[in-house]
């Protein structure tokens, strides 16, 4: 994707994050997996149209899929949140023979299949709708006696699918991930995903990764608890959740001591409590709390942030601190009224440290 890039001229549309939101508003089925590092990938289905979201490189790729009409529009952006969509490619209607052996009957870019089209063996037609780079995205296939519709990921079944007998009976339908079915009775340290309601870290996990990035198209989640001696070699925690209400955080966690260590909780409209528990944070320099309107309950155990040289908090409403370590002095600041909010006014909380 990125040669097409050199090849296709693009102009700018929006911001990618309205742009996604939007979609996500109007979906009959959306499943956007967000790994540790703030990575996403995963679809989302409305009434006309598909969209699978993919990163290539820095760059993230939104295809919208129509089924309906068999086109496709392709959008990017990258860390900036501005969105671009390429002008329509030039696309060539051929027939090839793919590594596998089957036949594609559809179109083409850079010799690989690429748009709508169908895929044959023997049998007949095993694959129909719509490819990227030479892999499937979205369409429905047929095996075993069995049709199956639905997106994927690296030529892995990831979001809403559907099982159909020949008849059109249904025998199973539900979320994947990497041709996994979810099951929300297991804990999945490693990701979070947009159906998930409770993210659930058991003691002693996740010490080998060195970030916790959740941003708002985890858009279902409302917890996040994490046991004790995890994130040990981690610098950075990262949130901001649409729906989450309250963040638990275990004892002697997120331990690292690499430079630049920061915690920042934001836009995060629903949030009620913060609890980290003692020896949790040690070494990190900065916190952030910033538009967190429902904040009542903050909760700071001993050698919180034993090195912090920056504390800011923003809030709407009155926030209870319990801070057990001696190494935050917290005050409270008059915050200044907003024109046209009948809300409180915001109180600013700053740290020093001693």
């Amino acid at each position: 994707m990125e040669n097409l890039l050199s090849n296709v001229h693009y102009h700018r549309i929006s911001l990618a994050s309205t742009f996604i939101q939007s979609i996500i508003e109007k979906a009959s089925h959306h499943l956007l997996v967000t790994n540790l590092q703030g990575d996403v990938y995963g679809s989302v289905q409305t009434n006309e149209h598909v969209y699978e979201l993919e990163q290539y490189g820095n760059k993230y790729f939104i295809y919208e899929m129509t089924p309906e009409t068999k086109e496709m529009r392709i959008f990017f952006f990258g860390k900036s949140d501005q969105l671009y969509e390429l002008d329509p490619v030039k696309l060539y209607e051929q027939v090839s023979e793919t590594a596998d052996g089957l036949t594609w009957k559809g179109n083409h870019v850079q010799g690989k299949p690429f748009g709508y089209g169908y895929l044959e063996d023997q049998q007949g037609v095993s694959f129909e709708g719509f490819m990227v780079d030479g892999k499937k995205f979205y369409g429905r296939v047929w095996e075993s006696g069995k049709c199956c519709s639905s997106c994927w990921c690296d030529d892995r079944i990831t979001g809403f699918e559907t099982v159909c007998t020949m008849d059109g009976k249904v025998e199973w339908e539900g979320y994947c991930i990497r041709g996994e079915k979810i099951d929300d009775d297991s804990p999945h340290p490693s990701f979070c995903h947009s159906q998930q309601q409770h993210y659930y870290v058991p003691n002693n996990s996740c010490n080998e990764v060195h970030s916790l990035h959740f941003n708002g198209l985890v858009v279902n989640l409302e917890t996040i608890i994490i046991g004790k001696n995890s994130f040990q070699n981690a610098h950075s925690l990262v949130l901001s959740c649409p729906r989450l209400k309250s963040i638990q955080i275990g004892e002697q966690c997120f331990c690292s001591e690499a430079p630049f260590q920061v915690i920042k909780i934001s836009d995060c409209p629903h949030l009620e409590t913060i609890d980290i528990q003692q020896d949790s944070f040690v070494h990190y320099e900065q916190f952030i709390l910033f538009d967190l309107p429902k904040l009542k309950n903050l909760k700071l155990g001993s050698r919180f942030c034993k090195h912090a040289h920056s504390f800011y908090c923003r809030s709407r409403t009155r926030v209870d601190c319990s801070v057990r370590s001696p190494f935050f002095r917290i005050h409270l600041s008059k915050g200044q009224g907003i024109p046209g909010y009948s809300q409180p006014p915001i109180r600013e909380y700053r740290c020093d440290t001693s």
